[in-house]
């Protein structure tokens, strides 16, 4: 079954499929994290049914969107979405495994590249009957080197690849950034509550870049009250 939603912040709509891996708080943290510039040329890897290019495209308005998704399930939504918010020549939807889209784009081509990846390796855990989530949410088909190695080759020198994860996977991302030269640059946690670990991290990384990396303050989503913090509620609706 399909179901419509408005994608905060935005007067777009979004379909996604009821029974599937849809979309949650950490794709308005990416959409929002990731700053663009009207001239550049931005890929996302691993785009779902498009909410993080959607969002990105309506907050920076870049000159083209590159999304690619794996999922034909998910890809078709995709396409049904950038058709019903009349983004046709502005978000590019591709349907393929990122591994197979190096001849797609010439080495230095890139300006910016976003991902929330699946955040964990397959050995990590039961496998989910449904076969969506699992794929979206495990390194079935997406590695965190399969992303590292597109950055090295198809960013431009310091272009930048912005990222969301878990904390757990911290070490995993480092190596890989230093072994394709895809530089971490700085850390944004996000705790629930003030004082709790935090549940994801945001990443930004620069392609050639120097040493210099800064750890920054936490964001934290929700007040002692259970609601939104300010910051949070600024992120989703402006």
């Amino acid at each position: 079954m399909i179901k419509e939603h408005y994608i905060p912040g935005t007067n777009y709509k979004i379909n996604s499929i009821e029974d599937k891996f849809s979309f949650g708080i950490d794709a308005i943290l990416l959409s929002s994290f990731a700053k663009v510039k009207s001239s550049d040329k931005v890929l996302e890897i691993g785009g779902g049914t498009g909410i993080i290019s959607l969002r990105m495209n309506y907050l920076y308005n870049p000159k083209i969107i590159d999304c690619v998704e794996i999922q034909k399930d998910n890809y078709n939504v995709l396409e049904k979405n950038i058709e019903i918010n009349n983004l046709k020549n502005l978000i590019n939807p591709i349907n393929e495994d990122i591994n197979n889209c190096f001849e797609n784009y010439k080495n230095d081509s890139l300006d910016i590249i976003v991902t929330n990846p699946p955040y964990y390796k397959v050995d990590a855990g039961i496998k989910n009957k449904n076969e969506n989530h699992y794929i979206s949410r495990y390194e079935v088909y997406l590695k965190l080197e399969d992303i590292f190695k597109f950055a090295k080759y198809k960013l431009k020198s310091k272009g930048v690849l912005y990222m969301i994860n878990r904390p757990s996977r911290l070490v995993d991302i480092c190596e890989m950034a230093r072994i394709y030269k895809i530089e971490p640059k700085n850390l944004v946690p996000v705790v629930s509550k003030i004082g709790e670990e935090p549940k994801m991290i945001l990443m930004k990384f620069v392609k050639n870049s120097g040493a210099n990396f800064v750890f920054k303050k936490p964001l934290v989503v929700y007040n002692e009250k259970g609601e939104y913090t300010e910051e949070v509620k600024k992120i989703y609706y402006g």
